[in-house]
């Protein structure tokens, strides 16, 4: 499929980076430059990076302890994602794939004592067979290492796994967005959605990504890896 090819998902790259610029979103964002460099000398998409970073000076609705204020979160992510060469149909072509969303809450700024921490990884299950817990294809979980060394009451579990579609860089950076950033005290989160660059880059890594995900919940879907079985196994036909 010509929308994985390099020159078009650097193309996207390319614009998510202008936008970044363009919407003075704060963070470190070196990461999509090494992406990009990555991407110049292989032959299909496959990347590898760690802690692209947003900072969001502002509390976040509903962060616990209640007890203490959060006004500066940082939200770090992980992406790795290889697609097999050549593109074949009806087979998932993501055959590499981790994302992980590391977040870090500051009482401010300037005063980042004590800090708190909350962590989700996707992942993509290759052995559901012998699981002994529901695990859908892809599938979201809460915890991470650095929450095993913190709060002596908390309980971390393995479970629940919430199926979720897999997501390259660019719908991590989307859902990142959507879902930490308050939109009416970040006037520019509303702005960027209705850019049409941005729209279109969206839309692009939607088709490539998500696509064959979707149409798994189709009645006359024959896809091998994508069926209703394995996207959401706690649906009953």
């Amino acid at each position: 499929m010509d929308i994985w090819k390099n020159k078009n998902y650097i193309k996207d790259l390319e614009i998510l980076q202008t936008l970044i610029v363009k919407y003075n979103i704060e963070g470190n964002f070196k990461a999509i430059d090494d992406v990009i460099e990555i991407l110049r000398v292989k032959e299909i998409v496959d990347y590898e990076f760690s802690d692209l970073e947003f900072c969001i000076n502002g509390a976040i609705q509903g962060t616990l302890p209640r007890d203490e204020t959060f006004n500066y979160c940082i939200v770090k992510f992980d992406n790795k994602v290889a697609i097999t060469n050549p593109i074949t149909k009806n087979i998932d072509n993501i055959h590499i794939y981790t994302l992980d969303f590391k977040i870090e809450l500051y009482k401010s700024k300037f005063n980042k004592t004590e800090p708190r921490y909350s962590s989700w990884h996707l992942d993509k299950e290759r052995n559901q067979e012998n699981c002994k817990y529901t695990h859908p294809y892809y599938h979201f979980q809460f915890g991470g290492k650095k929450l095993e060394y913190i709060e002596t009451g908390l309980g971390v579990l393995s479970s629940p796994r919430i199926p979720h579609p897999p997501m390259d860089i660019i719908l991590a950076f989307h859902f990142i967005l959507n879902n930490f950033y308050n939109n009416q005290r970040f006037v520019f989160v509303k702005q960027i959605l209705v850019d049409p660059d941005y729209i279109r880059i969206i839309k692009n890594s939607q088709e490539r990504v998500w696509k064959d995900y979707f149409n798994a919940f189709q009645k006359n879907n024959s896809h091998n890896d994508y069926c209703i079985e394995k996207v959401f196994p706690l649906y009953t036909s």
